[in-house]
């Protein structure tokens, strides 16, 4: 049994699109929640993943408390 129940992924481009695929395919049972700054890929995956989605991280561990994150942005921001 895996031990983490929740996973955030920051940044929500090919990278965290990846993870995310990963992670529900190994360990369906773990909930995810995304956060990245634009809109359009919040409401993708929000759709794809029945995701919990947020703007700010800040607000993303308040809200979801997760056990886990990926980083997944651009090593340029």
């Amino acid at each position: 049994m895996f031990p983490i129940k929740k996973m955030l992924i920051i940044g929500l481009g090919s990278m965290g699109r990846r993870r995310a695929r990963l992670t529900k395919r190994f360990f369906p049972a773990v909930a995810l929640a995304g956060v990245d700054s634009r809109e359009d890929r919040r409401a993708h995956f929000a759709r794809e993943y029945d995701a919990a989605v947020s703007r700010s991280l800040e607000e993303a561990i308040k809200s979801f408390a997760p056990g886990a994150a990926a980083v997944c942005t651009s090593p340029e921001q």
